[in-house]
């Protein structure tokens, strides 16, 4: 659990693309198995400790950037251009229709 994460966040309203490094570690705490956490991010159990995650703004690859953005304005104009084109009652099923769990 413990590492550093590159990660994209992407806001599909306002197309804004931001790139973090966020940094994950683990600091031990003192033992106390009967009681409850006392901060937020601890872990109940004989040895408490904390997990902390950092999230640091950094520049990203902009390759990456354009394709996510690439990806983005693909998946509005299918769905602009699917607007009123499929009307759920003309779609017949059929009487046979297959499980999701087999």
């Amino acid at each position: 659990m413990e590492g550093v994460d590159k990660v994209y966040v992407l806001n599909p309203d306002t197309e804004d693309i931001r790139f973090f490094d966020v940094y994950r570690w683990y600091e031990p705490g003192g033992i106390d198995p009967l009681s409850t956490p006392k901060k937020a991010g601890q872990i109940r159990g004989a040895a408490y400790g904390y997990y902390h995650a950092d999230a640091v703004a950094a520049p990203g690859d902009p390759n990456v950037e354009a394709a996510l953005l690439e990806g983005l304005l693909a998946a509005k104009s299918f769905a602009q251009n699917m607007l009123g084109s499929v009307d759920m009652g003309d779609i017949d099923p059929g009487s046979n229709i297959n499980s999701a769990l087999h």
